[in-house]
Order: C-alpha cells, then sequence, then structure tokens
C-alpha cells in the first residue's frame, strides 16, 4: 500500500527535480503546434506542410524519411507538402510528431536514446492498432504511446544517480516500475511526465492519460486511454523479456484487457512478433 503524502511535499519534489533537470529542452513549435491540432481536426494540409516547412531539422528528416526505401518512389520528394501529400495527412503528423519528440532528446547516450524510443515507438505502434477495440482515435493513441514514459527522461537529467540507482532493482520499462519510483522517490515517472506536457503547454487530455497511469483516471474516457496506453507498454516490454508462452500468459494483465474490449488472442504470447507493426520503426531510430 502506498503511504499517504502531503501534497504540498510532492510540488516541491517535482519542483526540485526540474531544476535540477533545467537543461530541457524548449519544444519545438511545430510539433506543439501539431499536438495542439488534435482539437482541430480540420486543420488543412497546406497548412501543416507550412508548420513542418518552418522547422528546417524537422522538414529536413521527414524528407529523409519520404524518399527512404520504403516508398519506393522514382522522383525526389522535395517539399513538406509534396512529403504530406505522399504520406498522408495522419501519417505526415505521426511522422513529425515521433521525429520532433526524438530530437528534444538527443542529448543523451546512443544506446539509452535507442532503447527508451524502441519501446516508446512500440508503445505507440501498438497503441494505435488496439484503438479500434477501445473505441479511440487511432492517432491520439500513437501519441500518447510515444509520450508516456518521457517522464523517465526528466528524471535521468534531474535525479540520475537514484535513477541508476533503481534501473538495478527494476527495468525501466517493467509495470512494477512506477511503484518503485514512487516507493523510493515519492514520485513516479508518470507524474514527472504529467508535469512536463503541462509545462509544455500540450492538450490538458495528454496530462490527465500520463498521470493516469499512476492515479484514478479523471473521466471514463481517460480511463479507457490510459489502459490502452498501459496494455500496449505490457506488451512492449514483455515481447523484451526471457519468458516462455505460459509465463507471458500468465502475466496478462485481462483486467486492463477488458477495459479496452482487446480479445486474449491479440495479446500476450499470442500477439506474434513486431515486423508488420514495426515497418519504418527502425528508420525513425536510425535518424541522425
Amino acid at each position: 500500500m502506498t503511504t499517504a503524502r502531503n501534497p504540498s511535499e510532492n510540488i516541491m519534489s517535482l519542483s526540485l527535480l526540474f531544476e535540477q533537470a533545467r537543461a530541457l529542452p524548449v519544444v519545438p513549435r511545430v510539433l506543439q503546434a501539431l499536438l495542439t491540432s488534435f482539437d482541430n481536426p480540420a486543420l488543412p494540409v497546406n497548412t501543416l506542410a507550412q508548420l513542418i516547412t518552418s522547422d528546417p531539422v524537422i522538414c529536413a528528416r521527414l524528407l529523409r524519411q519520404a524518399n527512404s526505401a520504403r516508398y519506393h518512389r522514382p522522383q525526389t520528394i522535395s517539399t513538406a507538402n509534396e512529403a504530406v501529400q505522399l504520406l498522408g495527412f495522419m501519417n505526415a503528423r505521426s511522422l513529425v510528431i515521433s521525429l520532433g519528440l526524438m530530437s528534444c532528446f538527443e542529448k543523451f547516450p546512443a544506446e539509452l536514446h535507442k532503447t527508451f524510443w524502441q519501446h516508446s515507438l512500440r508503445t505507440a505502434a501498438l497503441a494505435r492498432r488496439w484503438s479500434v477495440h477501445a473505441g479511440v482515435d487511432g492517432e491520439l493513441a500513437y501519441t500518447l504511446g510515444l509520450l508516456h514514459c518521457l517522464g523517465q527522461l526528466v528524471m535521468r537529467q534531474g535525479a540520475a544517480t537514484q535513477t541508476l540507482a533503481l534501473d538495478a532493482q527494476v527495468g525501466p520499462f517493467a509495470p512494477t516500475r512506477i511503484s518503485v519510483e514512487r516507493a523510493a522517490m515519492g514520485y513516479s515517472y508518470a507524474e514527472v511526465g504529467a508535469e512536463l506536457v503541462q509545462r509544455w503547454q500540450f492538450p490538458v487530455l495528454f496530462s490527465e492519460v500520463i498521470g493516469g497511469l499512476d492515479t484514478q483516471p479523471v473521466s471514463p474516457h481517460v480511463a479507457t486511454l490510459t489502459a490502452l496506453i498501459q496494455l500496449a507498454a505490457w506488451q512492449s516490454w514483455v515481447s523484451e523479456q526471457p519468458l516462455d508462452s505460459g509465463q507471458v500468459d500468465a502475466l496478462w494483465p485481462e483486467a486492463l484487457a477488458q477495459r479496452i474490449s482487446l480479445p486474449a488472442q491479440q495479446g500476450g504470447s499470442h500477439f506474434g512478433d513486431w515486423t508488420e507493426l514495426s515497418e519504418g520503426l527502425q528508420d525513425l531510430l536510425g535518424q541522425p
């Protein structure tokens, strides 16, 4: 059972953490605009292209994606508008959000950067696939999957020694990680992540879902999104564990699956490999 804490003590703890991690990046304007666009589904394609063009680094990375062998284009894609036309609005927005978030935290060691984003991208892709069962928007689910454990990067920057010590007890993406962090540090990466997206002025829903990973969700809609992200993150984590099918199925979080109406045969040891779902993710991880 978690020991009750004085809310003011928790706020001070988070304030100190963010003060220690004061070198946190400023979120790119294009990323903030695209995340806000979830509240404006009528955002024109040419506006999206203009936003992308306004950030030369992200634009260049998107063009590199559009010109990759995956799309088999005989002619070079040379503008953001052409890239959006090729990829489609939803895919282009998701790619830009992915590239923008990854660019925010490039100063971490390469192996940590790769491991963290592989888990996050897999969680995002699976949340998008399973979103149809939950009855929620697939691109919103994808974005929340990307964001769900950003708090860990803040903790690794602002409380590196304590976070590394926790790694020796439990893996960074293990389902029990949140409770272990809270017991040891008084807050979890979910609480830190919720604070981060608030500071970045992302939509309130994002903070509610990320914070809901560690607290009681504030509404049925938030509870559904939270369960979806938790289940996708669990599948991403368990796929990396040296467990046989029986052990995986014994760990299957049935309550989460029921919350999003996901049939058992689509998860756990029945999930299969990530080849199809992860198509294109390795290209993102390889972005310089």
